[in-house]
């Protein structure tokens, strides 16, 4: 069977009615065709709407704050974006909404300003899942939060470089006195730098030799500027014995007669200096290494030669003066630190963030200590009088101390310990720390600086 059929003939009024009907389908169609099209295109924002607090598939909206975009030129809004956040500060922002993959700047953020990094440019749409990194020039800390409260930075990879000064540190963020919130933040330092060996010490002087007799007038012993002068010839007028050299040495030559002695050799080597030794210490300009390490001591001279004994009418040699000591060595510097957070009397806390550290620097190693200077070489005596002794060589300085290794750490404090919930790290292996001959740097989750 058929059912019935519209006639659109068979009636005036029946036919109206169908009319109707079509005008309205079509007219329904056409509306949601449009509707449809409209949705299309970048002027258009779909998904979750306007929120100046970051939400998943959400924008942020026009008059949420100023807005920042790297290269561009403008003056904060969405359409012309701040080139930087600094930019952004300096004219009055609290609330700044970064877009983009990285910024090279180090901002510095005074209290109560809200930063939000991670939204898409062109359509300022918050991705949860999205970082923006924010770094710095090498050896500069690219976030530093100002002492007051209110402060929140959300949405950042904030990565610190790798050192490139001789002992500079990485160090990615450092809270001064303030209360902040940091959300959705990954805290990022690098390899710190090794620190500098010492310089050696300088050779010592060498002697002066001891003048040569030429009648029965005694002759003068070498010189000398660290107290190991050469004994005087014994005099011609009479037979007598030659002077000892200095310091002390009882070597002078006997009348009648015999030859001054050579000078002692100098005793051991000069004192070692100590060793870098400490903690260091922490502040808003970052880390710094314990004071340094001591030079080396200088070396002992060598012993005066003793003058040459004397026959009558004739006069002995001078003796040789003793060579110094050789200088001591330098300290060698502290090793650069790696560390991911410092934070001064401040109060912190983390929402889904992390950590991680680089390898700190190695301490330098002290300088060694200068050789000796040569004795000088002891006068002929005149005719048949005896000659003079030589001096000895000084000793050699003492080597300088050992610089310290740098730090490993999650987190440097001063005042109370931060609470680490909602941050994720690694304790920092001691292998990342800094060697040293003398003291190795530690590393450690959290390690107190306060006096």
């Amino acid at each position: 069977m058929t059912g019935p059929r519209a006639d659109f003939n068979k009636s005036p009024s029946t036919s109206t009615d169908m009319r109707r009907l079509v005008i309205a389908v079509l007219s329904v169609s056409t509306t949601a065709a449009v509707a449809i099209a409209g949705c299309r295109g970048p002027t258009f924002q779909t998904g979750g709407g306007t929120s100046c607090e970051p939400e998943a598939a959400a924008f942020a909206g026009a008059d949420c704050g100023a807005f920042v975009e790297a290269d561009a030129e403008g003056n904060g809004t969405q359409q012309a974006p701040y080139s930087t956040i600094g930019e952004a500060i300096e004219n009055g922002a609290t609330r700044i909404y970064v877009c983009g993959d990285s910024h090279i700047e180090a901002v510095s953020v005074p209290a109560g300003i809200a930063i939000y990094g991670g939204l898409a440019c062109g359509t300022w749409e918050f991705a949860l899942d999205r970082r923006t990194e924010l770094t710095a020039p090498s050896d500069r800390i690219p976030l530093l939060l100002l002492g007051g409260n209110g402060t929140i930075v959300e949405g950042f990879r904030v990565v610190a470089p790798h050192a490139e000064e001789a002992g500079g540190s990485s160090i990615a963020f450092v809270a001064d006195e303030v209360t902040a919130t940091l959300r959705r933040v990954d805290i990022v330092a690098l390899d710190a730098k090794a620190g500098v060996d010492g310089q050696p010490g300088n050779i010592g002087a060498s002697g002066k030799d001891g003048a040569s007799a030429t009648g029965s007038a005694p002759p003068q012993g070498g010189s000398s500027t660290c107290d190991a002068r050469g004994g005087a010839g014994g005099t011609g007028a009479v037979s007598s014995s030659g002077a000892e050299g200095d310091p002390n040495q009882d070597n002078g030559g006997s009348a009648g007669c015999t030859s001054g002695g050579d000078g002692d050799s100098a005793p051991s080597p000069g004192q070692d200096g100590f060793d870098q030794e400490g903690l260091g210490s922490i502040d808003l300009s970052g880390y710094h290494p314990p004071q340094l390490g001591a030079v080396g001591d200088t070396g002992k001279p060598g012993g005066g030669g003793g003058g040459g004994g004397s026959v009558q009418n004739a006069a002995g040699g001078a003796g040789g003066s003793g060579g110094c000591g050789g200088a001591g060595g330098l300290p060698g510097s502290s090793g650069g630190s790696s560390i991911a957070i410092l934070s001064l009397n401040a109060s912190l806390t983390f929402e889904e963030c992390s950590a991680s550290v680089g390898r700190a620097g190695d301490g330098g190693q002290g300088g060694v200590g200068g050789p000796g200077g040569e004795g000088g070489e002891g006068g002929t005596g005149f005719a048949n009088a005896c000659d003079g002794g030589d001096g000895a060589v000084g000793g050699t300085g003492g080597r300088g101390g050992d610089g310290a290794g740098g730090h490993a750490l999650i987190v440097a404090f001063l005042g109370d310990m931060p609470d680490l919930d909602g941050l994720v790290f690694s304790t920092p292996d001691q292998l990342q720390a800094g060697t040293s001959a003398g003291q190795s740097g530690r590393a450690e989750a959290s390690l107190d600086f306060t006096p």
